[in-house]
């Protein structure tokens, strides 16, 4: 009773991991250019600073995250991603505060 409770349990993790779609070697290529784009993009922004905002990309969605001054900074990262052809943005970008900078 106990093997097949465990053999059971073992059965549906295996089938709720399979679930997950994989990342193709094209997908994965596509979010390294997108990426690319995205930091490129953000990189060469002269008025804002964007030092501080890291950048990935999963199919097709990038996440920015890490730390910015204000929140029109934020704004424009946001926008500069979508430009550079995120489907869609998650921002986890966060702001200093000047009381609490080091």
């Amino acid at each position: 009773m106990r093997a097949a409770l465990l053999t059971t349990c073992c059965l549906l993790l295996a089938a709720g991991c399979a679930a997950e779609p994989r990342t193709t070697a094209a997908e994965a290529a596509a979010d390294a250019a997108l990426a690319g784009r995205v930091e490129t993009a953000l990189a060469a922004d002269t008025t804002f600073y964007f030092r501080h905002v890291d950048v990935t990309a999963l199919r097709g969605v990038v996440t920015l995250s890490g730390y910015v001054g204000t929140r029109e900074d934020k704004y424009e990262a946001r926008k500069l991603a979508t430009n550079a052809g995120a489907v869609r943005v998650v921002d986890l970008i966060k702001l200093y505060r000047e009381d609490k900078r080091p």
